[in-house]
């Protein structure tokens, strides 16, 4: 076993650790096999907080061990988040298991193979998020609930909940979309909002960011902190309710601009952002940056179009006896939204009077 890269532990009928490869012990952050054979499971069991692959904290009764010890003799492999209470740090491990039996077909010992997959993982679920994010993205009709489908993107994998916000009138922000783990508290966070807004020029962590550009990043928020961060009775129940661990804010950027920011949220204990969290939410920022630039700037041309065509519309066309005048002005092409051509019908003393120009990129030949 000491082959081995994977960890290796072995376990009794009873669950007891009984044989472990160096490997395992490194894992379990025991310092040597001698020690973690040692070591009962109700004190590594106190160690790490264990969630499964959708986020949702794992039991003692979940993990594939003690299914195996109570009759299911063939559980499945098991992919487990596990977060160290300690430093926050997370590991992606997934769970193999081969089940000894004894001579009277019973289960006796159990060889467990736990292999580190954390790297595969996390890459896979920031390039996951990233490719969704872009389809979503490129292809918005109604961009405000684009970004609430962006936000929900996030979670369970990168965070418990997820807000996207951005500047509004009077220099308030607009929380312009929210997820959280737990859907019903999504309403809490638009109450907080509501109750409490924020401005632009507040000495809180999201206008700091609008302000300068610069994510932040904080752990271990304790209820002490929360409590400060209050401004009243009211508002400390609401973030309490909410729930705050650990926060990541990172701008939203396009070019020089900041046109807004994105807020990742952990509420389980224990739960933390690292630097590979940090890169994959500035890629995201990234892509929600450009994509609100573009739809600006479509939104942007579309009303000077409009102002540009409305402007060049001439009055209503007169009423000509015997005649029956109509007109329909639409520009040429599907990307045109503003048509240079003009006309016009006049009723002069003399006659009635058609007048048609048309622009072209071309200039006019001179005369010869």
């Amino acid at each position: 076993m000491d082959a081995l890269e994977d960890a290796v532990t072995v376990l009794d009928a009873d669950g007891r650790i009984v044989m472990a490869n160096a490997a395992a012990a490194t894992l379990m952050g025991a310092g040597s096999v001698e020690r973690l054979v040692a070591t009962p499971m109700a004190e590594l069991w106190k160690r790490f907080a264990l969630y499964d692959a959708d986020g949702r904290p794992l039991a003692e009764r979940d993990v594939p061990s003690l299914r195996a010890r109570d009759g299911e003799r063939n559980p499945p492999p098991m992919l487990v988040r596990r977060v160290d209470r300690t430093s926050g740090e997370q590991r992606w491990l997934l769970a193999k298991r081969s089940i000894l039996q004894d001579d009277g077909n019973r289960s006796g010992l159990a060889m467990y193979l736990t292999e580190d997959v954390t790297a595969v993982k996390r890459a896979e679920l920031g390039q996951r998020l990233l490719a969704e994010a872009g389809r979503l993205l490129s292809s918005a009709l109604d961009f405000d609930a684009t970004l609430q489908q962006v936000a929900q993107q996030t979670i369970p994998a990168f965070a418990d909940w997820c807000g996207i916000e951005l500047p509004g009138p009077g220099g308030y922000l607009h929380l312009a979309a929210v997820a959280h783990l737990e859907p019903a508290k999504m309403a809490l966070a638009h109450r907080l909002r509501a109750l409490h807004p924020v401005h632009v020029d507040d000495e809180s962590a999201v206008p700091g960011v609008l302000r300068t550009g610069a994510p932040v990043r904080i752990d271990n928020i304790d209820a002490e902190r929360v409590r400060a961060a209050a401004v009243d009775e009211e508002h400390r129940e609401l973030l309490e309710a909410l729930g705050l661990s650990a926060l990541l804010i990172v701008p939203l950027r396009s070019g020089d601009d900041v046109l807004g920011a994105l807020t990742l949220v952990a509420s389980q204990p224990h739960r933390r952002f690292d630097d590979a969290d940090q890169e994959v939410a500035e890629a995201l920022a990234q892509r929600i940056a450009d994509a609100l630039r573009n739809a600006r700037l479509l939104r942007d041309r579309a009303e000077i179009a409009n102002a540009l065509s409305a402007g060049l519309r001439p009055e209503p066309s007169p009423v000509l006896p015997g005649c029956e005048v109509a007109a329909v002005y639409r520009p040429a092409g599907e990307d045109v939204q503003a048509g240079g051509d003009f006309y016009d019908v006049i009723d002069a003393p003399a006659g009635s009077i058609v007048v048609m120009a048309t622009s072209s990129a071309r200039a006019p030949r001179r005369p010869r």
